[in-house]
């Protein structure tokens, strides 16, 4: 796929991000659970667009809390408190411990409200289906964002205890306030996954060769440090607040870097949309349970009609809960690049074997 939204979708799409942020109840303490403490760039975008949105929208957290910090911050976890859960791409049995730490939360929070930010949310096993069907299925106050149309029926169909929503991914929120930068020559960057989500090894650089060994080497030490000393509030607030500044600035780097390309291909989502947050062409491939596809066909493609996604629905707008609210151009694409040309409604689609 070519994706080449324009400013006016990546417009809309940010403006979507804050309708996502208005359904968090503000009359409530709000707390933030499950923020990423690794170097995965697009669940770090992830975290820092939520807070951006959260921000713009007034929302002040009591506390953010990762997987290391969370065993001590529920302790001092209000009754009435609402729990927002890190959105991204975990959600299912491709990272089972991420999976496993979202069920256990659920359980912690009682009769509490949660509210976890948009995922995609992919099985491949039945029993592990079944399973957290069970253990979510017994939570009575469930909002689940979802950020494609299968993640979306998926969940509708198996958490029925849940309200189940459409939403893009939270790291729109960042769009405007990226350095665009000026590319330095007219070289394209390859980004292509080499963990269990690749499909094929096509070479390239993955996110974590962007990173020099000394960010590698803080952000080990601030998650041991979160390991081990996180047992004791005060220590838990500052190890929270350290590595949420470590992010800013890893970020701010790796946009600098990003910058000096004309056009990015890539296999991450998040690598796809920090170059469409950048203005910059991208050429995505899917991975291996077609998160790509499914993602830009709903939200990125130029023929997505904006006029529909510029609205920011009310909690009652049956919009947020449909996925049929939203009709882009489905196309087969699997095995192969769909080329997108253009922005006009006599834009010309080609695909490659």
């Amino acid at each position: 796929m070519r994706i080449d939204p324009g400013p006016e979708t990546m417009a809309a799409l940010a403006d979507m991000t804050a309708a996502t942020v208005a359904r968090i109840p503000r009359d409530r303490p709000i707390v933030f659970v499950d923020y990423p403490v690794h170097l995965n760039i697009g669940d770090l975008l992830i975290h820092h667009g939520t807070d951006v949105a959260c921000s713009k929208a007034g929302i002040r957290f009591k506390f953010q809390a990762s997987a290391y910090t969370w065993r001590t911050h529920r302790r001092r976890l209000p009754e009435d408190a609402v729990i927002v859960l890190h959105g991204g791409g975990n959600f299912g049995d491709v990272w089972p411990d991420f999976q496993a730490f979202r069920e256990q939360v659920l359980v912690d929070a009682g009769r509490r409200q949660v509210i976890m930010m948009p995922q995609s949310m992919h099985f491949s096993s039945p029993a592990a289906l079944e399973a957290a069907r069970k253990t979510i299925g017994q939570h009575r106050n469930l909002t689940m964002f979802l950020r494609d149309n299968e993640s979306f029926e998926a969940a509708s169909r198996t958490f029925d205890n849940a309200e189940c929503l459409l939403a893009p991914d939270m790291a729109h929120a960042l769009w405007a306030s990226l350095d665009q930068g000026v590319p330095s020559s007219g070289e394209e960057l390859v980004l292509m996954r080499n963990d269990h989500e690749s499909v094929a090894n096509r070479g390239g650089l993955d996110w974590i060769d962007l990173i020099s060994i000394l960010e590698r080497l803080e952000a080990r030490t601030l998650r041991n440090l979160q390991r081990i000393g996180g047992k004791a509030i005060p220590s838990s607030i500052g190890l929270d607040a350290a590595w949420i500044n470590f992010r800013n600035r890893l970020l701010h780097q790796i946009v600098g870097i990003v910058g000096r390309y004309k056009s990015i291909t890539t296999d991450r989502l998040h690598a796809m949309i920090i170059g469409t947050l950048m203005g910059k062409p991208v050429f995505a491939y899917d991975n291996s349970y077609g998160k790509l596809s499914r993602y830009s066909q709903l939200w990125l493609i130029p023929e997505l009609d904006t006029t529909r996604l510029r609205g920011s629905p009310t909690p009652a707008s049956s919009s947020w809960r449909l996925a049929s609210a939203l009709t882009p151009t489905r196309d087969s694409h699997k095995g192969g690049i769909v080329r997108v040309w253009g922005h006009g409604p006599d834009s010309q689609r080609h695909r490659q074997p």
